[in-house]
């Protein structure tokens, strides 16, 4: 897989690469503590810089895409997928606090994985935290099943084609 530089569009979301210029708005976005509070390999206060550093820098990272409203181009998370250390796809994303509760991860992994279906057969992989209910409903209402195996203190979760 080779990393991905086009946008995904969908109803009312964008997903478009990471650009230097957004480190100002993830810094925004991720300086609400509880943002972060289930993703521990995120430490607080968020360093949106080093962040956007190591996403570039990651060449197993081949989705690495802000998610902007249509609307008015307001970046409002972010989307990513990588190959983990024993080779499996995983999603991660988040999202700034002021926009959860209206659908946009929903309708986030759902444009991302529309656009994976066409490209590779492989299964993507999720890890949660199991206390954020969430982001489970955003996997589940997206295909994936909990595999009721934990990686660290985080619960698995597959989504076969």
């Amino acid at each position: 897989m080779t990393q991905l530089l086009e946008a995904i569009v969908s109803d009312r979301l964008r997903l478009r690469p990471i650009e230097r210029r957004d480190v100002r708005t993830f810094g925004a976005l991720g300086s609400d503590p509880l943002v972060f509070r289930y993703i521990p390999e995120i430490d607080h206060p968020f360093d949106a810089d080093a962040w956007i550093r190591e996403l570039t820098g990651n060449p197993e990272c081949y989705i690495r895409h802000a998610v902007e409203l249509v609307d008015s181009g307001r970046v409002i998370g972010a989307i990513q997928l990588n190959r983990r250390s024993n080779m499996l796809l995983q999603v991660g994303y988040w999202f700034g606090r002021a926009y959860w509760g209206h659908g946009y991860a929903t309708e986030t992994l759902e444009a991302l994985l529309a656009f994976l279906d066409e490209r590779t057969r492989e299964p993507i992989h999720a890890a949660v935290h199991p206390e954020n209910a969430a982001s489970r409903s955003v996997l589940e209402n997206n295909g994936f099943i909990c595999l009721n195996r934990w990686l660290s203190d985080m619960m698995e979760y597959r989504r076969q084609r």
